[in-house]
């Protein structure tokens, strides 16, 4: 059976060159950063890469930027007065 498998390898891919990884979408950066808010911190590129463990950071910024777009507005109410 190895040698089946290591015969097939070679014939499908034989300069032995690896597929590129998927890389980290909109939706891995969104969850990731919603977990870091729920620990009491701000996103940032570099927090965010270091809970997915993966990803560079000019891929990470646009996503991040973009998921700080898309969420509502939120109003402090201890910056407001009341007359």
């Amino acid at each position: 059976m190895l040698f089946y498998v290591l015969c097939n390898t070679e014939l499908n891919n034989p300069r032995g060159i690896t597929m590129a990884r998927a890389g980290v979408t909109y939706h891995d950066i969104a969850k990731a950063a919603e977990a870091i808010k729920t620990h009491g911190q701000e996103p940032t590129v570099d927090r965010v890469r270091e809970h997915l463990g993966t990803g560079s950071k000019s891929t990470i910024a646009p996503l991040l930027k973009r998921w700080r777009s898309d969420r509502p507005m939120s109003v402090d109410c201890r910056t407001t007065s009341s007359r």
